[in-house]
């Protein structure tokens, strides 16, 4: 199987250099040092909303379903029949709004995965450094549901 020229000079282990190219977008090219440095910051950003987002769309989507019904009130559905799961209808807009929120989310995981795909060691800290960031702050949408406490 013969290689294009394109895809013989593709970098396929990590390497720590300034002269990145085009980052993501054709816009975003990253070809000095100060340039280099300055798009970690956004690369460190881009990794913290991922976790925002999720935590946005994990909040929307359980405080959806944290009001309860007393054992005499019986919850109807969107169809007018009694709802068997005990807790309340979640309505198209908060569906809506929940399904947006994660869409945007996994936006952002790809975007992630797109700059360490760079194989540039700089960006790849970048992108951890953000994750640990943001875990640190909202990460509680992806731990276990008995690590994350009655509140």
């Amino acid at each position: 199987m013969e290689m294009d020229d394109d895809m013989s000079s593709m970098n396929m282990s990590f390497s720590f250099t300034c002269d990145v190219g085009e980052l993501v977008f054709g816009w975003w090219t990253v070809n000095t040092c100060w340039a280099f440095y300055l798009s970690c910051i956004p690369v460190i950003l881009l990794s913290v909303a991922r976790h925002w987002a999720f935590a946005i769309a994990t909040s929307t989507a359980t405080s959806s379903k944290r009001g309860s019904a007393s054992r005499n009130t019986a919850l109807l559905d969107g169809n007018g029949f009694e709802n068997s799961s005990g807790r309340p209808p979640i309505n198209r807009w908060t569906r809506f709004v929940w399904t947006m929120v994660s869409t945007t989310g996994a936006a952002l995981s790809l975007l992630s995965m797109l700059v360490v795909m760079t194989y540039n060691s700089g960006l790849f800290l970048a992108v951890l450094v953000g994750e640990a960031i943001g875990f640190g702050v909202w990460g509680n949408h992806s731990l276990p549901e008995a690590m994350r406490g009655c509140h």
